[in-house]
Protein backbone atom coordinates (compact mmCIF):
# COMPACT_ATOMS: atom_id res chain seq x y z
CA UNK A 1 0.00 0.00 0.00
CA UNK A 2 2.84 2.69 0.86
CA UNK A 3 4.96 1.47 -2.12
CA UNK A 4 1.26 2.72 -4.56
CA UNK A 5 1.57 5.69 -2.67
CA UNK A 6 4.75 6.62 -2.98
CA UNK A 7 4.50 5.71 -6.92
CA UNK A 8 1.79 8.15 -6.96
CA UNK A 9 3.36 10.53 -5.25
CA UNK A 10 6.47 10.47 -7.80
CA UNK A 11 4.24 10.66 -10.60
CA UNK A 12 2.44 13.58 -9.39
CA UNK A 13 6.14 15.22 -8.99
CA UNK A 14 7.25 14.20 -12.37
CA UNK A 15 4.36 16.02 -13.48
CA UNK A 16 4.66 19.10 -11.68
CA UNK A 17 8.00 19.09 -12.98
CA UNK A 18 7.59 18.82 -16.51
CA UNK A 19 4.96 21.51 -15.94
CA UNK A 20 7.33 23.93 -15.02
CA UNK A 21 9.75 23.40 -17.25
CA UNK A 22 6.66 23.77 -19.97
CA UNK A 23 6.20 27.15 -17.99
CA UNK A 24 9.57 27.95 -18.26
CA UNK A 25 10.13 27.69 -21.98
CA UNK A 26 6.94 29.22 -22.70
CA UNK A 27 8.25 32.35 -20.37
CA UNK A 28 11.84 32.32 -22.50
CA UNK A 29 10.15 32.49 -25.83
CA UNK A 30 7.58 35.09 -24.79
CA UNK A 31 9.87 37.10 -23.52
CA UNK A 32 12.42 36.87 -26.33
CA UNK A 33 9.23 37.96 -28.67
CA UNK A 34 8.60 41.18 -26.41
CA UNK A 35 11.84 42.05 -26.75
CA UNK A 36 12.83 41.59 -30.02
CA UNK A 37 9.14 43.25 -30.56
CA UNK A 38 11.09 46.72 -29.51
CA UNK A 39 14.90 46.30 -29.55
CA UNK A 40 16.76 44.58 -33.07
CA UNK A 41 20.09 42.63 -31.95
CA UNK A 42 23.22 44.84 -33.36
CA UNK A 43 25.73 42.47 -34.17
CA UNK A 44 29.33 44.68 -35.10
CA UNK A 45 31.13 42.53 -37.41
CA UNK A 46 34.58 44.15 -37.81
CA UNK A 47 36.67 43.19 -41.27
CA UNK A 48 40.21 42.10 -39.97
CA UNK A 49 41.75 43.42 -43.39
CA UNK A 50 40.14 46.60 -43.63
CA UNK A 51 39.11 47.05 -40.10
CA UNK A 52 35.52 48.31 -41.14
CA UNK A 53 33.02 48.18 -39.20
CA UNK A 54 29.22 46.95 -40.38
CA UNK A 55 26.18 46.65 -37.93
CA UNK A 56 24.26 43.12 -38.72
CA UNK A 57 20.76 42.57 -37.89
CA UNK A 58 19.93 46.41 -36.95
CA UNK A 59 16.69 48.74 -36.59
CA UNK A 60 15.78 50.92 -39.29
CA UNK A 61 16.29 53.75 -37.03
CA UNK A 62 20.09 52.94 -36.56
CA UNK A 63 20.32 53.45 -40.04
CA UNK A 64 19.01 56.59 -40.27
CA UNK A 65 21.00 58.80 -42.83
CA UNK A 66 22.18 62.27 -41.18
CA UNK A 67 20.76 65.12 -43.07
CA UNK A 68 22.42 67.93 -41.54
CA UNK A 69 23.49 70.70 -43.63
CA UNK A 70 26.75 72.32 -43.76
CA UNK A 71 27.72 76.13 -42.90
CA UNK A 72 25.65 78.64 -44.90
CA UNK A 73 25.41 82.28 -44.25
CA UNK A 74 22.27 83.90 -45.30
CA UNK A 75 20.21 86.78 -43.83
CA UNK A 76 18.16 85.79 -40.64
CA UNK A 77 14.47 85.73 -40.84
CA UNK A 78 12.46 88.66 -39.69
CA UNK A 79 9.33 87.54 -38.27
CA UNK A 80 7.93 91.03 -37.76
CA UNK A 81 8.60 91.73 -41.57
CA UNK A 82 6.61 88.68 -43.64
CA UNK A 83 8.15 88.17 -47.46
CA UNK A 84 4.91 88.72 -48.87
CA UNK A 85 1.65 90.80 -47.44
CA UNK A 86 0.02 90.99 -51.01
CA UNK A 87 -1.31 87.56 -51.26
CA UNK A 88 -2.31 84.99 -48.75
CA UNK A 89 0.59 82.54 -48.09
CA UNK A 90 -0.51 80.13 -45.49
CA UNK A 91 -3.90 78.18 -45.69
CA UNK A 92 -6.48 77.39 -42.51
CA UNK A 93 -4.83 74.11 -42.52
CA UNK A 94 -1.17 74.85 -42.21
CA UNK A 95 -0.73 74.57 -45.97
CA UNK A 96 1.97 76.98 -47.41
CA UNK A 97 1.10 78.67 -50.46
CA UNK A 98 4.53 79.39 -52.77
CA UNK A 99 4.93 82.38 -54.08
CA UNK A 100 8.29 84.10 -55.16
CA UNK A 101 10.11 85.23 -52.57
CA UNK A 102 8.69 83.47 -49.50
CA UNK A 103 11.88 80.74 -49.44
CA UNK A 104 15.66 80.17 -49.77
CA UNK A 105 16.18 77.81 -52.62
CA UNK A 106 19.49 77.68 -51.42
CA UNK A 107 18.54 75.99 -47.81
CA UNK A 108 16.04 73.69 -49.44
CA UNK A 109 18.25 72.58 -52.70
CA UNK A 110 20.77 71.87 -49.85
CA UNK A 111 17.98 69.59 -47.87
CA UNK A 112 17.09 67.71 -50.42
CA UNK A 113 20.39 67.20 -52.41
CA UNK A 114 21.54 65.25 -48.70
CA UNK A 115 18.59 63.06 -49.03
CA UNK A 116 19.58 61.95 -52.83
CA UNK A 117 15.95 63.09 -54.53
CA UNK A 118 14.59 61.75 -57.26
CA UNK A 119 11.46 63.35 -59.26
CA UNK A 120 9.84 62.27 -61.74
CA UNK A 121 7.86 64.34 -64.14
CA UNK A 122 4.78 63.04 -66.51
CA UNK A 123 3.42 64.23 -69.58
CA UNK A 124 0.75 62.96 -72.04
CA UNK A 125 1.39 63.54 -75.51
CA UNK A 126 -0.81 61.97 -77.19
CA UNK A 127 -1.32 62.17 -81.44
CA UNK A 128 -0.12 65.90 -82.75
CA UNK A 129 0.79 66.85 -79.07
CA UNK A 130 4.10 65.37 -79.74
CA UNK A 131 5.11 68.74 -81.30
CA UNK A 132 5.01 70.46 -77.99
CA UNK A 133 7.57 67.97 -76.35
CA UNK A 134 10.90 69.76 -77.47
CA UNK A 135 10.19 72.95 -76.43
CA UNK A 136 8.91 71.39 -73.02
CA UNK A 137 12.18 69.63 -72.65
CA UNK A 138 14.44 72.21 -73.37
CA UNK A 139 12.82 74.31 -70.87
CA UNK A 140 12.82 72.16 -68.60
CA UNK A 141 16.19 71.13 -68.64
CA UNK A 142 17.22 74.57 -68.40
CA UNK A 143 14.79 75.89 -65.60
CA UNK A 144 13.19 72.55 -63.66
CA UNK A 145 15.00 71.09 -60.42
CA UNK A 146 18.12 72.14 -62.18
CA UNK A 147 21.26 70.13 -60.04
CA UNK A 148 18.57 67.27 -58.84
CA UNK A 149 17.86 64.07 -60.81
CA UNK A 150 14.96 63.81 -62.30
CA UNK A 151 13.05 60.90 -64.60
CA UNK A 152 10.87 62.38 -67.98
CA UNK A 153 8.06 60.19 -68.04
CA UNK A 154 6.20 60.74 -71.14
CA UNK A 155 3.61 58.66 -72.24
CA UNK A 156 2.65 59.00 -76.05
CA UNK A 157 1.19 56.71 -78.75
CA UNK A 158 3.84 58.13 -81.13
CA UNK A 159 7.04 56.98 -79.50
CA UNK A 160 9.25 57.49 -82.84
CA UNK A 161 8.26 61.14 -83.54
CA UNK A 162 9.64 61.95 -79.16
CA UNK A 163 12.69 64.15 -80.01
CA UNK A 164 16.50 63.32 -78.99
CA UNK A 165 17.13 66.27 -76.24
CA UNK A 166 20.20 65.82 -74.64
CA UNK A 167 19.78 65.56 -70.83
CA UNK A 168 22.36 66.52 -67.79
CA UNK A 169 23.83 64.00 -65.98
CA UNK A 170 21.30 61.76 -63.48
CA UNK A 171 18.20 62.97 -65.99
CA UNK A 172 17.01 60.41 -68.28
CA UNK A 173 13.81 60.47 -70.61
CA UNK A 174 11.35 57.66 -70.09
CA UNK A 175 9.03 56.82 -73.14
CA UNK A 176 5.61 54.93 -72.11
CA UNK A 177 3.44 53.63 -75.19
CA UNK A 178 0.45 53.81 -74.33
CA UNK A 179 -2.85 53.54 -76.54
CA UNK A 180 -4.97 56.45 -78.14
CA UNK A 181 -8.32 57.45 -78.17
CA UNK A 182 -10.60 59.64 -80.10
CA UNK A 183 -11.58 62.09 -78.15
CA UNK A 184 -9.26 64.61 -75.85
CA UNK A 185 -11.75 64.47 -73.09
CA UNK A 186 -10.97 60.49 -72.69
CA UNK A 187 -7.15 61.41 -73.12
CA UNK A 188 -7.75 63.26 -70.24
CA UNK A 189 -9.94 61.42 -68.20
CA UNK A 190 -7.43 58.38 -68.74
CA UNK A 191 -4.79 60.62 -67.54
CA UNK A 192 -5.43 59.35 -63.94
CA UNK A 193 -5.92 55.74 -64.47
CA UNK A 194 -2.30 55.62 -66.35
CA UNK A 195 -0.82 57.75 -63.54
CA UNK A 196 -2.36 55.41 -60.96
CA UNK A 197 -1.31 52.05 -62.66
CA UNK A 198 2.15 53.15 -63.56
CA UNK A 199 3.04 54.27 -59.40
CA UNK A 200 1.68 51.36 -58.71
CA UNK A 201 3.95 48.96 -60.77
CA UNK A 202 6.88 51.18 -61.26
CA UNK A 203 7.11 54.97 -59.74
CA UNK A 204 7.22 53.60 -56.90
CA UNK A 205 10.11 51.72 -57.06
CA UNK A 206 12.41 54.43 -59.57
CA UNK A 207 11.51 58.43 -57.76
CA UNK A 208 10.21 59.67 -54.95
CA UNK A 209 7.92 62.63 -55.93
CA UNK A 210 6.06 62.77 -59.00
CA UNK A 211 5.03 65.78 -60.69
CA UNK A 212 2.01 65.39 -63.18
CA UNK A 213 1.86 68.07 -65.93
CA UNK A 214 0.49 69.40 -69.09
CA UNK A 215 2.79 69.13 -72.05
CA UNK A 216 1.53 72.26 -74.15
CA UNK A 217 3.76 74.54 -71.69
CA UNK A 218 7.40 75.59 -71.31
CA UNK A 219 8.99 76.46 -67.98
CA UNK A 220 10.30 80.39 -68.45
CA UNK A 221 11.84 80.74 -64.51
CA UNK A 222 13.22 78.38 -62.16
CA UNK A 223 11.06 75.66 -60.81
CA UNK A 224 12.70 73.57 -58.01
CA UNK A 225 12.46 71.91 -55.15
CA UNK A 226 10.28 74.55 -53.21
CA UNK A 227 6.91 72.71 -55.21
CA UNK A 228 7.66 69.20 -53.51
CA UNK A 229 5.16 68.02 -50.32
CA UNK A 230 3.28 64.84 -49.82
CA UNK A 231 0.63 66.44 -52.16
CA UNK A 232 0.50 69.61 -54.11
CA UNK A 233 -2.02 71.33 -56.01
CA UNK A 234 -2.14 74.64 -58.12
CA UNK A 235 -4.22 77.41 -58.18
CA UNK A 236 -5.91 78.06 -61.11
CA UNK A 237 -5.07 81.32 -62.88
CA UNK A 238 -8.65 81.93 -63.80
CA UNK A 239 -9.79 81.96 -60.37
CA UNK A 240 -6.97 82.28 -57.52
CA UNK A 241 -8.78 85.64 -56.63
CA UNK A 242 -12.92 84.72 -57.26
CA UNK A 243 -15.18 83.89 -54.66
CA UNK A 244 -16.39 80.51 -54.59
CA UNK A 245 -19.95 80.58 -55.89
CA UNK A 246 -17.49 81.76 -59.25
CA UNK A 247 -15.97 78.06 -58.97
CA UNK A 248 -16.29 76.19 -62.36
CA UNK A 249 -16.73 72.92 -59.68
CA UNK A 250 -19.27 70.19 -60.73
CA UNK A 251 -22.63 71.33 -59.37
CA UNK A 252 -24.71 68.46 -60.54
CA UNK A 253 -25.86 66.58 -57.87
CA UNK A 254 -25.81 63.10 -60.05
CA UNK A 255 -22.24 63.61 -60.50
CA UNK A 256 -19.75 62.05 -58.16
CA UNK A 257 -17.58 65.28 -58.87
CA UNK A 258 -20.56 67.03 -57.25
CA UNK A 259 -19.37 70.00 -54.88
CA UNK A 260 -22.56 72.24 -52.84
CA UNK A 261 -22.64 76.28 -53.80
CA UNK A 262 -21.46 76.41 -49.91
CA UNK A 263 -17.82 75.04 -50.04
CA UNK A 264 -14.76 74.90 -51.48
CA UNK A 265 -11.50 76.61 -50.42
CA UNK A 266 -9.68 77.23 -53.90
CA UNK A 267 -10.18 75.96 -57.39
CA UNK A 268 -7.55 74.11 -58.11
CA UNK A 269 -6.08 73.49 -62.41
CA UNK A 270 -5.72 69.79 -63.48
CA UNK A 271 -3.11 70.35 -65.50
CA UNK A 272 -0.65 70.73 -62.70
CA UNK A 273 -0.52 68.46 -59.20
CA UNK A 274 1.68 65.90 -58.10
CA UNK A 275 3.58 65.06 -54.14
CA UNK A 276 5.29 61.53 -53.12
CA UNK A 277 4.31 58.50 -55.04
CA UNK A 278 2.18 57.08 -52.72
CA UNK A 279 -0.01 60.61 -52.26
CA UNK A 280 -0.56 60.57 -56.34
CA UNK A 281 -1.19 57.18 -56.35
CA UNK A 282 -4.11 57.75 -53.78
CA UNK A 283 -5.06 60.96 -55.48
CA UNK A 284 -5.46 59.52 -58.96
CA UNK A 285 -7.17 55.94 -57.62
CA UNK A 286 -10.02 58.44 -55.93
CA UNK A 287 -10.40 60.35 -59.09
CA UNK A 288 -10.50 57.64 -62.00
CA UNK A 289 -13.00 55.56 -59.22
CA UNK A 290 -15.19 58.29 -59.18
CA UNK A 291 -14.94 59.15 -63.07
CA UNK A 292 -16.00 55.31 -63.35
CA UNK A 293 -19.02 55.32 -61.05
CA UNK A 294 -19.78 58.27 -63.61
CA UNK A 295 -19.17 56.51 -66.64
CA UNK A 296 -21.46 54.22 -65.53
CA UNK A 297 -24.45 55.87 -64.91
CA UNK A 298 -23.75 57.78 -68.60
CA UNK A 299 -22.35 61.20 -66.58
CA UNK A 300 -19.22 63.37 -67.64
CA UNK A 301 -18.23 65.60 -65.04
CA UNK A 302 -17.84 69.51 -66.39
CA UNK A 303 -14.46 69.88 -66.58
CA UNK A 304 -13.64 65.47 -67.01
CA UNK A 305 -10.25 64.90 -64.31
CA UNK A 306 -9.82 68.52 -63.30
CA UNK A 307 -13.63 68.10 -61.33
CA UNK A 308 -12.50 65.09 -59.58
CA UNK A 309 -9.43 66.59 -58.63
CA UNK A 310 -10.91 69.45 -57.25
CA UNK A 311 -13.42 67.13 -55.15
CA UNK A 312 -10.30 65.54 -54.11
CA UNK A 313 -8.47 68.60 -52.97
CA UNK A 314 -11.86 69.33 -51.31
CA UNK A 315 -11.49 66.61 -48.84
CA UNK A 316 -7.87 65.47 -48.63
CA UNK A 317 -6.36 68.94 -47.92
CA UNK A 318 -3.02 69.13 -49.81
CA UNK A 319 -0.15 69.78 -47.62
CA UNK A 320 1.19 72.62 -50.29
CA UNK A 321 -0.27 74.71 -53.07
CA UNK A 322 1.62 76.97 -55.77
CA UNK A 323 0.27 80.01 -56.39
CA UNK A 324 -0.62 80.73 -60.46
CA UNK A 325 3.27 81.70 -61.07
CA UNK A 326 3.78 77.74 -61.31
CA UNK A 327 0.88 77.77 -64.22
CA UNK A 328 -0.36 80.84 -66.03
CA UNK A 329 -1.14 81.77 -69.87
CA UNK A 330 -0.01 84.88 -71.38
CA UNK A 331 -3.37 85.57 -72.72
CA UNK A 332 -4.93 86.20 -69.00
CA UNK A 333 -2.22 89.58 -69.40
CA UNK A 334 0.78 89.72 -67.15
CA UNK A 335 0.35 91.05 -63.71
CA UNK A 336 3.41 93.52 -62.70
CA UNK A 337 3.44 91.26 -59.04
CA UNK A 338 3.63 87.90 -61.14
CA UNK A 339 6.57 86.15 -62.06
CA UNK A 340 5.45 83.48 -64.81
CA UNK A 341 7.69 79.99 -64.22
CA UNK A 342 5.58 77.58 -66.26
CA UNK A 343 3.46 79.17 -69.16
CA UNK A 344 1.23 78.15 -71.88
CA UNK A 345 2.24 77.83 -75.65
CA UNK A 346 0.30 79.70 -78.15
CA UNK A 347 -1.86 76.88 -80.36
CA UNK A 348 -4.19 77.15 -82.98
CA UNK A 349 -6.74 74.55 -80.65
CA UNK A 350 -8.44 73.45 -83.38
CA UNK A 351 -5.38 72.35 -84.92
CA UNK A 352 -4.28 70.07 -81.77
CA UNK A 353 -7.80 68.74 -82.41
CA UNK A 354 -9.82 71.64 -80.08
CA UNK A 355 -8.09 71.00 -76.87
CA UNK A 356 -9.12 72.69 -73.46
CA UNK A 357 -7.06 75.33 -72.46
CA UNK A 358 -6.79 77.73 -69.92
CA UNK A 359 -7.90 80.46 -71.76
CA UNK A 360 -11.67 78.30 -72.44
CA UNK A 361 -12.95 79.81 -68.79
CA UNK A 362 -14.80 83.10 -69.72
CA UNK A 363 -15.14 84.03 -66.41
CA UNK A 364 -10.86 84.72 -66.54
CA UNK A 365 -11.58 86.22 -69.05
CA UNK A 366 -14.03 88.81 -68.57
CA UNK A 367 -11.90 88.91 -65.37
CA UNK A 368 -8.87 90.14 -66.72
CA UNK A 369 -9.77 91.78 -69.46
CA UNK A 370 -12.12 94.06 -67.53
Amino acid sequence: MQQEKYEKSSRKCFYILIYMVFLCLVSVCWFNVRVHRWHSEVTIICDPQTGSKMLVNASNLDLLQDVSLERMLYEKPNFKKPPRTDYLMMTPWFAPIVWNGTYNIEILNAQFHKRHVRVGVTVFAIKKYTVFLQTFLETAEKFFMVGHMVNYYVFTDRAKDIPNIPLAEGRQLVILEVPSYKRWQDVSMRRMEMIRDYSRQRFINEVDYLVCVDVDMKFSDEVGVEILSDVFGTLHPSFYGTAREHFTYERRKESTAYIPSDEGDFYYAGGYFGGKVEEVYKLTKFCHNEMTTDQANNIEAIWHDESYLNKYFLYHKPTKILSPEYLWDNSFGVPEFLMRRFVAVPKDHNAIRNRRSLYDYPRARQKFHS
